[in-house]
């Protein structure tokens, strides 16, 4: 479907669940449809629907289970793949395939084509006893995920323009300054909201506050991602001389998270 198919589909089957709130299949087409607009949240809440009105249908475990994939969300994905092998053993081969490519590699790219990284199951320590630690922060403490997947880089104005034009959405005002409106700059000026807009539109999702944690520091409780003392020349921040803007995403490989 093309973007129009896609919005005619959803307006009719929104009328279709109007008249027939217990169409299980109107659910599952138009999740579909929203999967198709990236808008997996959306999908997700749809196959949700399907599966409440009709619980041995095997297509909205399927779909549910990719549109999970897509957002990152592997484990939950994959135990909706499983259940609806069990509903039908006759695709089980197709269904085994979607798992396999969910669990291959611990590298792969989100609707976005932007490269990801597999942070692996298991604790680390999150938060912070250090003296001039926010009162948030702490106490230090150890905290158990799962295996989650999260984009290598910042999100880069020229991703993000991507999502604006294709979507429709309102460009941030940052664009407006030629010290931020560079394509390799990370994009400023968007808030929650705008993110999590890029991130429906992209199939995936924002992390938690400790899945960022996480990713940004490693396992150990180290400061920095390099380790526990300040190093000049690995971050574009603090003197001595920084650059007075935001500069390319990847240029400083040294200062990268474990």
């Amino acid at each position: 479907m093309n973007k129009g198919d896609n919005d005619g589909a959803i307006d009719n089957l929104g009328n279709t669940i109007f008249l027939n709130p217990n169409h299980a299949l109107a659910y599952n087409d138009r999740g579909l449809a929203y999967l198709n607009k990236k808008l997996s949240s959306l999908a997700i809440a749809d196959f949700d629907q399907a599966i409440n009105v009709a619980p041995q249908l095997a297509s909205a475990y399927q779909n549910r289970g990719k549109a999970y994939i897509s957002m990152g969300q592997t484990d939950q994905g994959m135990r909706d793949l499983d259940q609806a092998v069990k509903l039908a053993p006759g695709q089980a081969e197709v269904i085994a395939g979607l798992n396999r490519s969910a669990s291959a590699g611990s590298a792969s790219a989100g609707g976005d084509d932007a490269e990801m990284v597999a942070v692996p199951a298991g604790e680390f320590w999150m938060g912070s006893d250090d003296p001039g630690a926010l009162p948030n922060e702490k106490p230090r403490h150890r905290v158990f995920l799962d295996q989650y997947r999260i984009d290598k880089y910042e999100v880069t104005n020229a991703r993000y323009r991507r999502f604006v034009e294709t979507a429709g959405y309102k460009a941030p005002v940052s664009w407006s300054y030629s010290d931020r409106n560079g394509p390799n700059q990370p994009v400023a000026g968007v808030d929650w909201n705008d993110a999590n807009a890029y991130c429906q539109w992209a199939g995936k999702r924002l992390p938690t506050e400790a899945e960022w944690e996480k990713a940004a520091h490693g396992t150990d409780g180290r400061k920095y991602p390099w380790g526990n003392q300040w190093a000049s020349g690995k971050a574009n921040a603090n003197s001595p001389g920084p650059s007075p803007r935001s500069v390319e995403v990847g240029s400083y490989p040294n200062g990268v998270s474990p």
